[in-house]
């Protein structure tokens, strides 16, 4: 006899890590022997592929109808519960398009909030630079949360779960192959890069955040380009960057289907990540892939500004570079921002111990950090050590669907 059916909604077309997240909860309240049905992007149709979760797509044509349509899938499947996939999106959603997110608190049914952020905690000022917007408050007023680590810490409160990726071993001979269609030889040294549709620049709303993804891979393919020449650098994104001073030590291969992207993971020797969430950052961490994690705590309206914010001269050779990229602001998920929101998210964070963080603007110290990861045998072993207790810590917290089970 089939269980209950639990209706999930994700809206946000380029929300590829929430949908994931929400995958997790949908395929393991299958293995339960209930029911899932997503109302999520018709962009993130792939990732549905053979989970035996139902996958409706919404476009962006339905959001200002997003109400009414919930409402009929609820009363269609005849749902036992609802999942907010993640809150802050869904929200933030709803209201560009003028509608009132209340009624996710009216439904007569549990409704449980994925919160990437632990709202609480973090606040509901969503800041992406010059200025924030507010995330409704009705986002605190679902009072079923569920909180990942990471981000979130383990010891964050109740409804916390452990978000690492579920343990698939990549054979060594299988990252032996991926390594040898890359053409890499057995000295070179594999630095993979992981991007998402947005960080193209044409799909950026704000200026600054235009200017940043145009320029900061100026910054990180410099980076790379100090390093030794069997340094190669392997970008995973919908868009290639310019390969700048790396030549053909750059190579973009495009999108390409879970399977193969975690042979590239293991075939790495260093991720290069500008996303402290993101799902791909957080993959490596669980691999014992070294991390190092750009972000940036420079701001300024002018180059004389972030210069004298960086105690450097105003004839330094990064002037160039700010008098294109600024005004300039800070981000920890590039090139949204999202500096303040995560603050108190990471502050005490052992997450952060996992990475290696370095300020893009720094390319020298930027480079050095790649340079001992990937050349320094010590600090890639006291690394992983660090990486595998993290993950410890983070496997003995309940699951994803257990965790769901419990607060409906």
């Amino acid at each position: 006899m089939a269980g209950d059916t639990h209706l999930f909604v994700a809206l946000s077309a380029t929300a590829f890590g929430e949908v994931t997240l929400g995958l997790r909860i949908a395929r393991q309240l299958l293995a339960a022997g209930d029911q899932a049905v997503f109302l999520g992007p018709g962009a993130s149709r792939v990732l549905f592929e053979g989970t035996g979760v139902e996958h409706v797509p919404v476009e962006a044509a339905l959001w200002s109808g997003v109400e009414a349509e919930v409402r009929r899938l609820l009363r269609a499947h005849r749902a036992r519960s609802l999942a907010v996939i993640d809150a802050t999106a869904v929200l933030l959603g709803l209201q560009e398009v003028g509608e009132d997110g209340h009624f996710l608190v009216r439904l007569d049914l549990p409704v449980v909030a994925l919160d990437c952020w632990n709202l609480p905690e973090a606040g509901l000022r969503w800041d992406y630079g010059p200025d924030a917007m507010a995330i409704p408050e009705v986002a605190l007023e679902i009072e079923r949360r569920m909180m990942p680590v990471p981000p979130c810490r383990p010891t964050a409160g109740p409804g916390v779960f452990d978000a690492l990726p579920e343990e698939r071993p990549v054979p060594e001979a299988d990252a032996a192959r991926e390594r040898a269609t890359l053409g890499l030889g057995a000295g070179d040294k594999l630095v993979l890069l992981a991007g998402s549709r947005f960080w193209e620049p044409g799909v950026q709303v704000w200026s600054h955040h235009k200017r940043l993804a145009l320029h900061v891979p100026e910054l990180v393919t410099g980076a790379l380009a100090a390093l030794p020449p069997q340094v190669k650098l392997v970008h995973v994104a919908p868009a290639a960057w310019p390969e700048g001073p790396l030549g053909d030590r750059y190579r973009w291969i495009g999108q390409v289907p879970p399977d193969r992207f975690a042979r590239l993971l293991a075939a790495s020797d260093l991720l290069l990540s500008l996303n402290t969430s993101g799902t791909t950052t957080v993959a490596a961490v669980a691999r014992g892939t070294p991390v190092v994690l750009g972000m940036n705590s420079y701001e300024g309206r002018t180059a004389d500004e972030v210069l004298a914010r960086m105690g450097r001269p105003p004839d330094d050779p990064l002037r160039p570079w700010l008098e294109k990229a600024c005004p300039l602001f800070p981000f920890r998920l590039f090139p949204l921002g999202l500096f303040g929101l995560l603050a108190p998210v990471l502050a005490g964070n052992p997450y952060l111990e996992t990475v290696r963080s370095v300020e893009v603007l720094e390319v020298a110290s930027c480079a050095a950090a790649c340079r001992e990861l990937l050349f320094d045998a010590g600090a890639r072993a006291a690394l992983r050590r660090r990486q595998e207790e993290y993950c410890r810590t983070v496997r003995a917290l309940p699951a994803a669907g257990d965790v769901y089970r419990a607060r409906i």
